[in-house]
This record gives C-alpha cells, sequence and structure tokens, in this order.
C-alpha cells in the first residue's frame, strides 16, 4: 500500500478520484479474510477526525477533511492513508470494527 501511496499513476494511470476509488476497492476484495483498507480508513477518520462515513463513506469523509484543511482529495487521501498507517498500533478499534475483526478470524 505504501508504494501505491507514493507512486500512484503506476497503478491507476490517471490519478483522479474515481481511479483511486476503484483501485482501493479492487484491493480489499483481493484481501480474503483481512482488513479491508477501506472500512480501516474509515473507522481511522471516525475516531481521529470525528467525521462519520455514513452513506457516502470514506471518499466523502475524505473530501470533507479535505475541504476542511484546503488541500486537493487526491492529497487528502493520501495524507489520511500515510497516518493510518503510521499509527496503526496506536488506534483504538471502535466496538463495531472490533466486532467486524472478530468475525474475520471466526
Amino acid at each position: 500500500m505504501i508504494h501505491f501511496l507514493y507512486r500512484m499513476s503506476m497503478y491507476v494511470g490517471d490519478v483522479t478520484r474515481d481511479n483511486i476509488v476503484s483501485f482501493m476497492h479492487g484491493a480489499d476484495f483481493g484481501k480474503w479474510r483481512e482488513p479491508h483498507w477501506t472500512k480501516l480508513l474509515n473507522e481511522f477518520i471516525t475516531i481521529e477526525y470525528k467525521i462519520e462515513g455514513r452513506a457516502m463513506g470514506w471518499p466523502h469523509q475524505v473530501e470533507l477533511l479535505s475541504k476542511r484543511e484546503g488541500i486537493e482529495w487526491n492529497e487528502g487521501f493520501k495524507k489520511l492513508m500515510l497516518e493510518m498507517i503510521n499509527k496503526s498500533d496506536q488506534i483504538p478499534f471502535t466496538k463495531k470494527m472490533q466486532n467486524w475483526i472478530n468475525d474475520l478470524e471466526n
């Protein structure tokens, strides 16, 4: 994932929001029985930045935070993913996420 974040154009060609979202969902699809990046990102933004995903999901959360910080969506996505990965051993899981992880392990 780190490689993707620093060299997105190698993976998606035209680095647009839609292409990044599609790539992320494809990456999740290939991670059978492992926590999905998109679910982890959704939880991370909810916990760290108090921005709920609701029906619009993680791409909308990224959009709201990017607007708040005055940066482009792509920059916000990269910033959030790197921050999430960097803090991965410090992230407190919500009950919902813990249940989801437990379900994957069983």
